[in-house]
């Protein structure tokens, strides 16, 4: 039977190294594909991911099991990207990119972003189309606050449940529903205003 992530989290306290390198193949490609969707930079989005492993292994004695590793890990992940944004806060930030949401699922009930965008099939006309709606959606998110913002990426892009964000973001399950759903409104509007409709 396979280790769960906190029993592995406990062999590593005991010095157990192998258990460390189970965790990382576990979540690696999602910790990467975290800061690789908000830097759209591969190299920056490896450096991050490294540093936040690092991270992990140092607080491995420290580490207590209050809820999920998960949620324990998307809390280190999250506080290094706004980290690194501080440091660097006077580049110019780049916008987000949805073609990679494109089909995931959103919540764990309502709209989901995979229902708004539908731009399914080979043709060349539903690609242009579903190029052409992902592009307004970039613009329509900048329009969010960043509250919103955070939970829509979190739902959409990391594809965590309301109940998961709710933990990370320390806010009750209520206020993700809300925020996620002025969000879905926010863009509806928006892509209607630019006479798409979703």
């Amino acid at each position: 039977m396979e280790s769960s992530d906190e029993a592995l989290m406990e062999r590593l306290k005991q010095g157990e190294e192998e258990a460390f390198r189970c965790l990382m193949e576990r979540h690696e490609a999602r910790v990467f594909a975290f800061f690789y969707r908000r830097s759209e930079d591969a190299g920056l989005a490896e450096d991050l991911t490294l540093e936040v492993w690092h991270k992990i292994y140092q607080a491995r004695q420290t580490y207590r099991p209050q809820a999920r590793f998960t949620t324990f890990l998307y809390r280190v992940v999250k506080n290094h990207w706004i980290d690194h944004i501080r440091v660097h806060a006077n580049r110019p930030r780049k916008t987000l990119s949805l073609e990679h949401a494109v089909g995931s699922a959103a919540a764990d009930e309502g709209t989901s972003l995979g229902e708004l965008l539908q731009a399914g099939g080979a043709a060349p006309e539903a690609r242009q189309v579903g190029r052409e709606l992902a592009a307004k959606i970039r613009e329509a998110l900048e329009c969010l606050n960043a509250g919103e913002q955070r939970v829509f990426e979190m739902a959409v892009y990391d594809e965590l449940k309301y109940a998961d964000i709710g933990a990370i973001l320390e806010i009750p399950v209520g206020t993700v529903k809300s925020r996620m759903h002025t969000s879905m409104r926010k863009l509806r509007a928006w892509l209607e205003k630019e006479g798409l409709r979703p």
